[in-house]
């Protein structure tokens, strides 16, 4: 995901604050993996391990909104017409086929179902 997000960052910022946009985005990687554990096992000690994910919720308000308001498409990306969009036929009709297929009890696959010869035997 790094390189996505410096590239992201790359496209969203001129050259003349680019600089300052990939000092923000450092700090973030390197507070994040300090903070986010202690964080978590206060939270965890003083609570319960569920208020773990209600935390996450207006962290991610907050991001959603900052994001809008602060990151903008570059000019080469546009928004395109329904009717302009390509969209992958076959691939989509193997995927259906592949999770359809999964109906019928098979133990291949990514949604296997246990026999009874599969089941653990007390």
């Amino acid at each position: 995901m790094q390189p996505s997000e410096q590239a992201i960052l790359a496209d969203t910022f001129p050259p003349a604050k680019r600089g300052m946009a990939f000092a923000v985005y450092g700090i973030a990687v390197v507070m994040a993996p300090a903070i986010g554990p202690t964080l978590g096992g206060w939270i965890t000690d003083n609570y319960s391990w569920r208020w773990i994910f209600f935390v996450n919720i207006p962290v991610g308000i907050l991001s959603l909104r900052l994001t809008s308001r602060l990151i903008q498409d570059p000019p080469y990306l546009r928004r395109r017409k329904l009717s302009e969009t390509k969209i992958d036929f076959v691939g989509l009709g193997l995927c259906r086929q592949l999770l359809h297929s999964r109906r019928d009890n098979s133990r291949y696959g990514a949604f296997r179902v246990l026999d009874e010869e599969d089941k653990i035997q007390r």
